[in-house]
């Protein structure tokens, strides 16, 4: 059972679905990754200023990172 799935048989997902969305893409997200982390710390620090999370939970997104 994939983590997606649930015991319903109407929530098969296609072959050619899964594979283009499952194949290899750890490769991809794997060479993104500096790049993601990057935005998603640059986007926490932007919801800092705007004063829409607190310093705390800026430092435990950043220290998640």
């Amino acid at each position: 059972m994939k983590l997606w799935q649930v015991k319903s048989s109407q929530s098969q997902v296609a072959d050619f679905v899964q594979n283009f969305t499952v194949g290899d893409d750890f490769i991809t997200d794997n060479y993104f990754l500096p790049y993601d982390l990057a935005a998603s710390s640059a986007h926490a620090k932007m919801l800092f200023k705007m004063k829409l999370i607190t310093r705390k939970e800026l430092n435990d997104i950043k220290r998640g990172l």
